[in-house]
């Protein structure tokens, strides 16, 4: 199986879902939004897509994220 994450902010990280994948010995990407687009059709490259959130507004500080 491959499961693919979607990574909106680089402090919201996979967690124990990357942990759970690999202890499953399933195969991972993170795609960090910030750094590269997705590319290609996900549904057909990816059994499982996670998305990750990030700050409901858009007005949220990274300061506010840590505390």
């Amino acid at each position: 199986m491959k499961i693919c994450f979607i990574q909106h902010e680089p402090y919201v990280a996979p967690g124990y879902f990357l942990e759970w994948a690999q202890m499953h010995h399933y195969q991972t990407e993170i795609i960090d939004c910030h750094h590269q687009k997705p590319t290609g059709n996900l549904a057909q490259t990816a059994d499982m897509l996670v998305v990750l959130g990030g700050p409901q507004n858009p007005h949220t500080t990274i300061d506010q994220c840590f505390s």
